[in-house]
């Protein structure tokens, strides 16, 4: 019997899109996933448990019973608060800005923006 030629390589490979080559239900059908599942029993209809239990309350006046619940409900809730704000990644800090070539430390430049647009200045250096 040969070596088999794909022995390492996945079969399910990633296309150049990043999307692999089978889908979710070819592959589970490549694998014959279907013949190792167990069978799952029909659920048993288990009895509910009750929520409120009836009890007997004294005094003339109070009604004689009053529902009350099995389970108290949680009186202490955390206060609300807000998510903080992920500041946005900036493009910035990935790759530096490309300047110019004729924009060289030296050379005297034209602001076009800004509170000192139209002032003549002086290139030191590109942040």
């Amino acid at each position: 019997m040969g070596k088999n030629k794909n022995k390492g390589s996945p079969r399910n490979y990633t296309l150049a899109s990043g999307v692999a080559r089978f889908s979710k239900s070819a592959m589970f059908h490549k694998k014959a996933i279907y013949k190792f599942m167990k069978k799952k029993a029909p659920a048993k209809e288990s009895k509910k448990k009750a929520v409120f239990v009836e009890k007997k309350i004294g005094g003339a006046k109070n009604g004689g019973t009053r529902m009350v619940r099995v389970k108290k409900l949680a009186n202490d809730y955390p206060t609300a608060v807000k998510a903080a704000k992920k500041p946005f990644a900036s493009c910035q800090k990935s790759h530096p800005a490309k300047l110019r070539s004729s924009i060289t430390p030296g050379v005297v430049a034209i602001v076009l923006a800004g509170v000192h647009k139209g002032k003549h200045v002086i290139v030191l250096k590109q942040l």
